[in-house]
């Protein structure tokens, strides 16, 4: 499976690292876990929420019972990969421990040890009412973007790969319920909308953005594709094309091709008096756009 002859340690992604990995990788398999029940029960107070109203995101309960299979995606990190990797997990995965577990990969493969990321105790909720889950999910939001977004991406992989969740399916049509009661904009951008452009930036750009939610600014741009106006949405690449988010663009993309890679003080210069309109560096701000 690792054809190198540096030591591989596998990581296993059952939320948001399944489709948003944020780190290189020598390998991927899909396959599953047991002995465990996946739950929205984890509080996010970043991500997917706020201090002030925490959104709820997967996590795995220990059940000794459990027959379920929990599918995700086991990666394969190089061995002089794997300090870097584990650091920027640890921090994006803050409110999780890291235990040992077994993932059945299939197609006739042996099975792999990995590391996979549990909610510490003192971050899942006591809320088991999968009710009060889709009312909390329904309306929080973080620096990643709607908590609901994460529940409609999570849901649309399993159905991709045939699984059916009961749990994750249930809170799927009690959010909508809920947002159609309560007459509550889905999300106005998400991973699902059309774009009309795509904007490829640096990697080191593309892991700030996809692990801290930093905006989008002119010099982390590499390429523009596509041409579209300001206040579209438009995608944003690494540059082996893996899709990092989508926002609304501050500039048209005739204005981008001029100030791509361009440091922000340079930006007024380039463009010059632009009617009124304010100049700034961010391309894409934080509050505009949505991880992908």
């Amino acid at each position: 499976m690792c054809h190198h002859d540096l030591p591989c340690l596998w990581v296993f992604g059952y939320g948001s690292l399944i489709w948003r990995t944020g780190f290189s990788y020598h390998a991927k398999l899909n396959g599953y876990i047991q002995g465990f029940e996946r739950k929205f029960r984890q509080v996010s107070m970043g991500h997917r929420g706020t201090s002030e109203f925490p959104g709820r995101v997967v996590t795995l309960l220990q059940r000794d019972n459990a027959t379920d299979k929990i599918f995700g995606s086991a990666f394969c990190i190089k061995g002089e990969n794997v300090a870097e990797v584990i650091e920027s997990l640890d921090e994006r995965e803050a409110g999780y421990d890291r235990i040992w577990t077994t993932v059945f990969v299939g197609d006739g493969l042996p099975a792999v040890q990995a590391l996979v990321y549990v909610g510490k105790e003192e971050n899942v909720s006591d809320v088991v009412c999968e009710y009060e889950i889709a009312s909390i999910i329904a309306r929080a939001r973080g620096r990643s973007g709607p908590n609901c977004d994460y529940l409609y991406r999570l849901a649309d992989q399993m159905r991709k790969w045939n699984v059916f969740d009961d749990h994750l399916e249930t809170v799927c049509q009690l959010v909508q319920q809920i947002q159609a009661e309560l007459n509550l904009t889905p999300c106005e951008i998400s991973y699902r909308s059309a774009v009309s452009g795509t904007i490829v930036v640096h990697c080191r750009s593309s892991l700030s953005i996809s692990n801290q939610g930093t905006p989008v600014c002119s010099c982390d741009i590499m390429r523009v594709e596509g041409t579209f106006q300001r206040g579209d949405i438009i995608e944003i690449r690494n540059k082996v094309g893996h899709l990092i988010a989508k926002g609304y663009s501050n500039y048209s993309s005739e204005k981008l091709d001029l100030i791509k890679g361009q440091p922000g003080e340079q930006i007024a210069q380039i463009l010059g008096c632009n009617q009124g309109m304010p100049i700034t560096n961010e391309v894409i701000s934080k509050d505009s756009m949505v991880l992908c």
